[in-house]
């Protein structure tokens, strides 16, 4: 069964030259659902084979489309990761396909895609933005990744608590219990998630942007009353530090460009933003 709808897979890509054959198989599968179907590359200056291999792929597949960013190279990772996810989403909002795919280019997304699962979640009408799960994937692949992750109480960016990762590893616990719980075509409600795959409804997504910058999006008090709930719960005394985050995440700089994307939709077209608990990858077999 394909699906007559118009969808467009976006692909961000910088020195990712070894994940490519495997993204190229699942991009390939993903195809078939659709009867219309694209897929743009947006790739930044790297130190590898990318850009070749891409071009190498476009041309015995004419759906593909390579944009080569000619700006000056940001400093900072999620600055350039939201400048090719908005030059992406421009193409996007031109030629308003049904849906639009986001894809990391990575090792998680080389796992065998699960073209039944995402056929399975396109008859649904319960979702505008859809990520999945990891359950069963290999020990350092099957944790949902947080980076993108707000959900209630957790409405702060999780690498903000003057380094402190007692939250971290709380989000973790609680979002897979969440996820390995739900039923079949369960869905679950939060403000932000990504996990490197996800489809979007795409006229729940005009006029939002994706932004690395560092940011709050709720009120102090919304804030306070989490870091209380989170101390008389679950008996972590913690802080949030504006300013500095985990180093690995650029310190105050930057911030997952997914998180303001996402609850901009919520706020200005009611997106409803959802996680199944189902994989869209596979372990190999």
């Amino acid at each position: 069964m394909s699906y007559k709808q118009k969808c467009i897979l976006c692909i961000p890509c910088r020195n990712v030259e070894i994940y490519l054959d495997y993204i190229f198989n699942n991009i390939k599968n993903i195809k078939n659902i659709f009867d219309d179907f694209k897929v743009y590359f947006f790739y930044d200056e790297s130190s590898d084979n990318t850009l070749t291999k891409l071009k190498i792929f476009k041309k015995t597949n004419n759906f593909v489309h390579i944009l080569v960013n000619k700006d000056d190279l940001l400093e900072f990772r999620t600055h350039r990761i939201a400048n090719a996810r908005n030059k992406l989403l421009e193409l996007v909002m031109v030629e308003k396909p049904t849906y639009f795919i986001m894809m990391d280019c990575d090792n998680v997304c080389c796992f065998p895609i699960n073209i039944d699962t995402i056929k399975y979640y396109l008859s649904l009408n319960t979702w505008d933005a859809l990520s999945f799960n990891r359950k069963g994937l290999p020990h350092g692949f099957e944790n949902y990744d947080i980076w993108a992750l707000q959900f209630e109480p957790f409405i702060h960016h999780c690498h903000s608590y003057n380094g402190d990762l007692s939250v971290v590893h709380l989000m973790r616990r609680i979002i897979t219990e969440k996820l390995n719980n739900l039923s079949k075509g369960e869905l679950f409600e939060c403000y932000s998630a990504f996990n490197g795959f996800a489809i979007y409804r795409t006229e729940k997504f005009v006029n939002c942007i994706y932004d690395g910058e560092r940011q709050k999006y709720f009120s102090d008090n919304e804030i306070n009353k989490m870091l209380l709930l989170l101390k008389n719960t679950y008996n972590l005394q913690v802080n949030i530090n504006y300013d500095n985050v985990d180093k690995s995440h650029g310190g105050g700089k930057q911030n997952c460009e997914h998180i303001g994307f996402h609850i901009s939709a919520i706020r200005n077209n009611k997106a409803r933003i959802r996680i199944s608990g189902d994989n869209v990858f596979e372990n190999f077999k």
